[in-house]
């Protein structure tokens, strides 16, 4: 699936609107009520397949998408990096509307990862690039 920079604005706009009205706590709070919705995908591959079936959804989706980026999967299949280098949603908006876009990655992916004993590491690099990992917690 391409990007579709008119779903990206309107998800940007949203995003916009939520932050003015409500402040980033209510954006927070909006981002965890709709990511088992919009990352249901995902939700499904690491149910199935563990930290494996996340890096099959984010091969996938992001080859899709037209993303640049690295994607290593530990031997163990319990760790993954993805180094975001040119992410198609920040490039389709050039700037987004709402200050807080980018953190999105920070707040959705957790809230469906965490239930199956995984951690999220998200690091903010600038515009459009950032770097993920996603690991078993220890002892599980």
């Amino acid at each position: 699936m391409r990007v579709d920079k008119q779903f990206i604005r309107v998800y940007d706009t949203i995003f916009s609107w939520v932050f003015k009205k409500n402040g980033l706590d209510g954006l927070i709070e909006f981002w965890k009520f709709i990511a088992p919705t919009m990352l249901s995908d995902l939700q499904a591959m690491v149910a199935k397949d563990g930290v494996k079936g996340a890096y099959k959804y984010w091969n996938q989706v992001l080859q899709e998408e037209g993303a640049k980026f690295k994607l290593k999967l530990s031997k163990d299949e319990r760790f993954l990096t993805l180094e975001m280098t040119n992410c198609p949603a920040y490039k389709a908006l050039n700037i987004p509307t709402c200050p807080e876009y980018c953190r999105h990655c920070a707040v959705m992916y957790p809230e469906v990862l965490k239930p199956f004993g995984l951690t999220y590491q998200w690091n903010r690099k600038g515009a459009g690039r950032c770097e993920i990992k996603v690991g078993y917690i220890e002892g599980e």
